[in-house]
């Protein structure tokens, strides 16, 4: 009699190896977290939709448009790889720079160079203008031609719009949300000032005649709604300026700042009821609802160079010899600090330091006048900007200013 032999049971090398099924388990948990952010990301994109079918309802579709697209090229930049100081401008002539969305802006003879706040190059634009001048709000900015008719306004990734205007552009200015000032000459005034939507939809306007002369500076204030209109004029043989208050929401002029016998060389708002006004001979603070002076700093020697920042103010006074003098301005324009020295060519200030260049380097002070340390170059600066981070621009180079322990 046969005996029955049941099989014989799997032996374990029979069965998947126990690195296999822990693979297998890592890749299941990949893939279910894949499928979670891609839900989420699904979500993210529903939600946004959401918002702008609101906005668009609400009757501001354009507005949320234009902020949609600057975060969208916040989040494209902070995403792309790459980037480093020192970046490489190409542009050798330095005419113009400002800070741009943490990152810079700079103009040249030919070209116009941005730059993200990690140091990627985002674009070159060639311009083309005889007579280039920036005008920047926010991240966008206006490059246009003065005394000719073409501006353009752009954005960190394109072209957001190109306008040719009838009369020749004297002067722009663009407010943190991007709305645009025009300043032009006019067949019927003296000048035309039009202020246009961040969508170049005309919003506002204002006529100068010759009892209030040629515009020569715009400043919005943070409310983006008020401006301060600088126009030079000739009285009684010497140069007046004159600054007038107006209100995008009013049809009249809210107040006038007469500086007689001065030229206006730089403008700014401090906060939203102060303005801060250079001259050729004094610097000045006023009230922006009266236009009445609250302070004054007057210097009888050359101003060769100014700075402002917030509520600070930096003067590169030329003294006889070929001295130069470094001061400082605070808080109603109380003096910090005076330096005396040679050879400086240029300014900046920032709200905790005060930095003065010459022909090989850069010095850094307290706003006292307390030298803190001295970056050499070897070459001569051309500009020095407080963006995200400190840069220095030397010839055709966009790079870091650090303190000489914190290079390499």
């Amino acid at each position: 009699m046969e005996l029955y032999t049941p099989p014989a049971s799997p032996q374990p090398e029979d069965q998947p190896p126990q690195d296999l099924q822990q693979a297998r388990a890592v890749r299941l948990s990949e893939v279910r977290r894949r499928r979670q952010r891609k839900k989420r990301r699904m979500l993210a994109l529903l939600a946004l939709l959401v918002v702008v079918a609101v906005a668009a309802l609400a009757g501001v579709f354009r507005s949320s448009v234009t902020a949609l697209a600057d975060l969208g090229d916040s989040i494209r930049i902070g995403l792309t790889p790459g980037g480093s100081y020192p970046v490489k401008t190409g542009i050798g002539q330095l005419y113009q720079v400002e800070k741009l969305a943490g990152g810079f802006v700079e103009l040249g003879e030919k070209d116009v160079v941005l730059a993200s706040a990690s140091g990627l190059k985002l674009r070159t634009i060639q311009h083309g203008y005889a007579r280039p001048a920036l005008a920047v709000g926010g991240s966008r900015f206006c490059v246009y031609n003065r005394a000719g008719y073409t501006l353009r306004v752009e954005s960190r990734s394109q072209n957001l719009y190109t306008q040719t205007l009838d009369n020749a552009i004297l002067v722009c200015g663009m407010s943190q949300n991007g709305s645009l000032a025009v300043a032009t000459r006019s067949n019927r005034y003296t000048a035309e000032v039009k202020v246009y939507s961040p969508n170049f939809v005309y919003r506002y306007g204002w006529n100068t005649t010759d009892n209030e002369g040629t515009p020569i500076r715009i400043a919005f204030a943070p409310d983006n709604k008020r401006l301060a209109v600088a126009c030079l004029r000739a009285d009684a043989g010497q140069m007046t300026t004159g600054i007038y208050l107006l209100d995008t929401r009013r049809d009249s002029v809210g107040a006038d700042i007469q500086a007689e016998g001065s030229t206006l060389l730089q403008l700014s708002w401090v906060g939203s009821s102060q303005l801060l006004a250079v001259y050729d001979n004094y610097t000045a603070l006023y009230d922006a609802a009266t236009g009445k002076e609250r302070a004054r700093f007057e210097y009888g020697d050359h101003l060769l160079d100014a700075s402002i920042s917030g509520k600070y103010v930096g003067l590169l006074l030329g003294t006889k010899g070929g001295a130069t003098q470094l001061v400082t301005l605070g808080t109603n324009l109380n003096q910090l600090a005076q330096v005396n020295g040679t050879g400086a060519v240029g300014v900046t200030v920032t709200g905790t330091a005060v930095y003065q260049l010459d022909q090989s380097g850069v010095t850094c002070l307290t706003l006292k006048g307390v030298e803190k340390w001295r970056a050499e170059l070897g070459v001569q600066p051309q500009a020095v900007v407080s963006a995200k981070k400190l840069l220095v621009f030397t010839g055709s180079e966009a790079a870091l200013l650090t303190a000489p322990e914190q290079n390499g």
